[in-house]
């Protein structure tokens, strides 16, 4: 079954459907939306009980802390998130043109071929 490898783990090319690749994007857009509005949710009850004053003191500060640092690392992972989403929308996105030019590379090939 080595030449249906399609993980690259024998040496061999690593297979990729555009179909299944902007299907993964598009979920991991989802997630990253899912996160943001957990994210949103929690940040929005956190100022909430601290203006209502549930919170306070030097636990209010240490709860704000960590609500920045949730926010900071969110946003982290969520650029990285859109890094990788637009790496593979943009390589997908040349698969189909670089089979056009191949295509109408190969038709001017058996075209000089049949002239001959």
């Amino acid at each position: 079954m080595a030449g249906n490898d399609t993980h690259g783990g024998s040496g061999g090319p690593i297979k990729l459907d555009p179909g299944h690749a902007m299907n993964l994007a598009q979920a991991m857009d989802e997630i990253c939306i899912q996160c943001r509005n957990v994210l949103q949710r929690y940040h929005d009850s956190h100022h909430d009980i601290i203006a209502r004053g549930i919170m306070g003191g030097g636990y209010a500060l240490q709860s704000m802390k960590a609500s920045i640092d949730i926010t900071d690392a969110q946003n982290k992972i969520q650029t990285a998130f859109n890094q990788v989403n637009d790496q593979i929308r943009n390589t997908v996105g040349g698969f189909g043109q670089a089979n056009q030019d191949a295509a109408h590379n190969l038709a001017s090939v058996a075209g000089l071929l049949t002239h001959t």
